[in-house]
């Protein structure tokens, strides 16, 4: 064992697991947090180290919404949780860190997004303010972007991969707005009448553009945005097919599949035509929170519903399951793309009615 490995080793033993932003006397055998697998969802094991300037604490209490990749640095995570704000990792998720920013160390973020050809250029969703950093997390401006009307709030955030430039921001409204220049400034694409729950842009062609509603079924662009298909009259077969909470492709953008209300729908063409999944439970009777596909074989597949996790590695003929490793359930996954069998799950305790 390295002599670092070592002494981290020794500090959570002798110093215990405290509560990143909450307080260092929060339960050491929290639930939460976020979970890794190794071996494709056979084995879990918490992945909470929060290391101080005095002691080693942990996320382990915290609820993350939201578990995201930075595409250009395979170490790099970043996670958006309930109450907490947002959380980073630049060694896949062996230890976290917080920003320095007062605003981002508390309160619900909802998505977190990077710059794919700068890694230290980050986009994180808070309430009606969409903020920036440019120097790897260290500051932020809280005005990239700033919703001023009441009871709209920011819902997602994608970077395209060919010109980093060009942003796209989903809203509660329904509203789809696109940057060209980095979030300097906004124009309106289109509206989807609901939420915009989930974006996709085409891996392949970056002109094509998928957003997942909130019971509008999908819109799709295959000009940049400058016109858009709806794609719902295409769903009613798929009772709930329109209600969209998740998106997920492989990196060839040959498989995209959306989890939905019905259950999971899958598309071999970016979108435009799409198909039932088989899954092990009926259409509608399990909420699934959470898909994952598999980057470099859009035949494997995660998903997450109440207490299970669930795997296939042949696009559905047979699935393996899982007990999920939280009684919190899964909330988000992320594949590490060195290696698609190590998978992370951010969890969230069911929030409490007032």
């Amino acid at each position: 064992m390295s002599k670092p490995f070592f002494l981290l080793f020794l500090a959570i033993i002798f110093f215990g697991a405290g509560c990143a932003g909450i307080g260092p006397k929060a339960a050491p055998k929290a639930d939460g947090g976020v979970f890794k697998t190794a071996d494709a969802g056979a084995t879990w094991a918490q992945t909470v180290v929060f290391p101080g300037a005095k002691s080693v604490g942990s996320i382990a209490p915290t609820n993350v919404l939201v578990v995201r990749r930075d595409a250009a640095d395979p170490e790099a995570m970043y996670l958006g949780t309930r109450e907490n704000g947002m959380f980073f990792s630049y060694d896949n998720g062996a230890t976290w860190q917080q920003s320095r920013v007062a605003s981002l160390k508390e309160g619900r973020v909802e998505d977190v997004a990077v710059d794919p050809k700068n890694k230290c250029i980050v986009y994180v969703i808070k309430g009606q303010r969409l903020f920036k950093s440019t120097d790897c997390s260290r500051s932020y401006s809280d005005e990239a972007y700033v919703e001023t009307r009441a009871g709209v709030a920011l819902k997602t955030i994608v970077a395209d991969w060919y010109n980093s430039q060009v942003l796209w921001l989903g809203l509660s409204n329904g509203d789809v707005l696109k940057s060209v220049d980095a979030a300097k400034t906004w124009q309106r694409a289109t509206n989807v009448k609901t939420s915009a729950n989930a974006i996709l842009v085409s891996q392949t062609d970056s002109r094509i553009i998928l957003i997942g509603t909130a019971s509008n079924g999908f819109f799709r662009s295959i000009d940049g945005g400058k016109t858009w298909t709806n794609i719902e009259k295409e769903l009613k077969k798929f009772k709930g097919g329109d209600s969209v909470s998740e998106l997920s492709q492989d990196k060839r953008s040959q498989v995209a599949v959306a989890a939905t209300k019905y259950g999971l729908l899958r598309s071999f063409d970016m979108g435009a035509t799409w198909e039932s999944l088989p899954i092990l439970t009926a259409p509608g009777q399990v909420a699934i929170r959470a898909v994952a596909v598999n980057p470099d074989d859009g035949t494997r597949v995660a998903y997450a519903a109440a207490s299970t996790f669930y795997s296939t590695v042949d696009g559905g003929k047979n699935w393996t399951t899982k007990t999920a490793p939280s009684a919190r359930p899964i909330e988000s996954l992320a594949v590490d793309p060195k290696n698609p069998s190590v998978i992370f799950a951010g969890v969230v305790a069911p929030e409490k009615k007032k």
